[in-house]
């Protein structure tokens, strides 16, 4: 999933960092760099996280089913 920036916020962004002097201006961009890194880093976690969570899903179906066939040996041979 992509950062989505709204361009209206984009352009107001755009046109305070124009009126800043060269110095304030490279630590905004650096930070809002920083942030983006970090926002990308929190999307990867986020999608490692839901594919663990895919996999137990998937584990908990199987030992479902296995259960249910084990029940189901008890009961034809019960």
């Amino acid at each position: 999933m992509a950062v989505v920036l709204d361009t209206d916020i984009v352009r107001d962004f755009t046109e305070a960092i124009d009126v800043l002097d060269p110095t304030n201006e490279a630590k905004i961009l650096r930070y809002v760099i920083e942030l983006l890194k970090n926002l990308k880093s929190y999307e990867n976690r986020l999608h490692e996280k839901n594919m663990q969570i895919e996999c137990l899903m998937k584990s908990l179906d199987e030992l479902d089913e296995q259960n249910r066939s084990e029940e189901e040996v008890n009961e034809t041979q019960g």
